[in-house]
């Protein structure tokens, strides 16, 4: 079953049955030529799509997202994949410490915008 065939989350108000309560912190690190930007992304919560479904929400999906979109257009090139990448992730270990891993930001948007 493909991504975007499975089920959507949606907006609701924290009152409505069934709604989850879902935080994500974000900062806008680098704009490209108007048309796209990296974001830092910080989830406080941990919700199915939470990333993808509050970028959409706020008008800005994420590039090459199949399922969550906007009204924006996606730049050319841009969606063949999701570009949703983790540049680091921290995982609480059972002894209490955490195990951390970070990576540097992929440039895969620089030959295609500029």
């Amino acid at each position: 079953m493909h991504d975007a065939d499975r089920e959507m989350m949606q907006s609701a108000l924290q009152s409505q049955d069934g709604a989850v309560h879902a935080i994500t912190q974000y900062a806008v690190l680098e704009e490209a030529a108007q048309s796209a930007a990296w974001v830092a992304l910080r989830p406080v919560t941990g919700r199915t799509h939470q990333l993808r479904f509050h970028m959409a929400e706020m008008g800005y999906a994420i590039a090459g997202d199949p399922k969550y979109k906007c009204d924006r257009p996606t730049p050319g090139g841009l969606e063949r994949q999701l570009l949703l990448h983790a540049r680091a992730i921290r995982l609480p270990h059972p002894s209490g410490a955490n195990s951390k891993s970070s990576r540097r930001r992929p440039n895969i948007c620089a030959p295609r915008l500029r």
